[in-house]
């Protein structure tokens, strides 16, 4: 599993942000945000990615078993709209212009 790294310099080093997606479509149906006090232990990134499901599932009322989750640190602003999950690959796509926006995008979380 990957770590997640801290940077003194990034007012967001404390945030933890996870798109949670229609595994079938690949659709954003959520932003999963977490946020750790400085100097607390965060939560593991398995017990995140089952948070965020669990509340895609509760908010969409859609099924947990066709939902996933990536992290993803970059500005999640503006992604519902102009992006999705490519399924196959788990990376996200621009929907317009089909261009990928993995520069900041970490590596999926594998469900425990």
């Amino acid at each position: 599993m990957p770590t997640i790294q801290s940077d003194p310099s990034d007012p967001d080093e404390n945030r933890y942000s996870f798109l949670v997606y229609d595994l079938r479509t690949g659709k954003i149906v959520l932003v999963y945000h977490v946020y750790v006090a400085t100097g607390a232990i965060p939560p593991s990134e398995s017990d995140i990615y089952s948070k965020a499901l669990e509340s895609a599932s509760s908010f969409t009322e859609t099924s947990r078993d066709s939902l996933g989750a990536l992290q993803y640190d970059g500005d999640v602003t503006t992604l519902k709209h102009s992006h999705k999950v490519n399924v196959q690959e788990k990376r996200l796509i621009e929907v317009d212009s089909g261009k990928t926006s993995a520069a900041r995008q970490k590596s999926p979380i594998v469900p425990p």
